[in-house]
Protein backbone atom coordinates (compact mmCIF):
# COMPACT_ATOMS: atom_id res chain seq x y z
CA UNK A 1 0.00 0.00 0.00
CA UNK A 2 1.32 3.44 -0.93
CA UNK A 3 0.72 6.34 1.41
CA UNK A 4 0.58 9.76 -0.21
CA UNK A 5 1.08 12.80 1.97
CA UNK A 6 -1.31 15.63 1.35
CA UNK A 7 0.39 18.95 1.77
CA UNK A 8 4.01 19.79 2.34
CA UNK A 9 5.75 20.74 5.56
CA UNK A 10 8.80 23.01 5.33
CA UNK A 11 11.79 21.73 7.34
CA UNK A 12 14.86 23.67 8.43
CA UNK A 13 16.78 21.73 5.77
CA UNK A 14 14.50 23.05 3.04
CA UNK A 15 14.94 26.59 4.34
CA UNK A 16 18.74 26.22 4.41
CA UNK A 17 18.86 24.82 0.89
CA UNK A 18 16.69 27.61 -0.51
CA UNK A 19 18.66 30.24 1.43
CA UNK A 20 21.90 28.91 -0.04
CA UNK A 21 20.48 28.98 -3.56
CA UNK A 22 19.20 32.52 -2.95
CA UNK A 23 22.58 33.76 -1.67
CA UNK A 24 24.45 32.34 -4.65
CA UNK A 25 21.91 33.73 -7.12
CA UNK A 26 21.92 37.23 -5.62
CA UNK A 27 25.71 37.22 -5.57
CA UNK A 28 25.93 36.12 -9.22
CA UNK A 29 23.42 38.77 -10.32
CA UNK A 30 25.17 41.48 -8.31
CA UNK A 31 28.53 40.47 -9.73
CA UNK A 32 27.20 40.37 -13.30
CA UNK A 33 25.57 43.80 -13.06
CA UNK A 34 28.56 45.43 -11.35
CA UNK A 35 26.82 46.10 -8.04
CA UNK A 36 29.45 44.05 -6.23
CA UNK A 37 32.98 45.40 -6.47
CA UNK A 38 34.95 42.41 -5.18
CA UNK A 39 36.56 42.97 -1.82
CA UNK A 40 37.87 39.68 -0.49
CA UNK A 41 34.93 39.04 1.87
CA UNK A 42 32.46 39.60 -0.98
CA UNK A 43 34.21 36.98 -3.08
CA UNK A 44 33.56 34.55 -0.23
CA UNK A 45 29.74 34.94 -0.43
CA UNK A 46 29.27 31.98 -2.84
CA UNK A 47 31.32 29.83 -0.46
CA UNK A 48 28.98 30.78 2.39
CA UNK A 49 26.02 29.96 0.13
CA UNK A 50 27.45 26.54 -0.68
CA UNK A 51 28.10 25.87 3.02
CA UNK A 52 24.51 26.78 3.90
CA UNK A 53 23.19 24.57 1.09
CA UNK A 54 25.34 21.63 2.17
CA UNK A 55 24.23 22.14 5.78
CA UNK A 56 20.63 21.91 4.58
CA UNK A 57 21.30 18.67 2.73
CA UNK A 58 23.12 17.06 5.65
Amino acid sequence: MVVIKKGYHLDITDILIWMGIFIITVWALGKATGLINSPVWVDMIPVFGVVVTIAGII
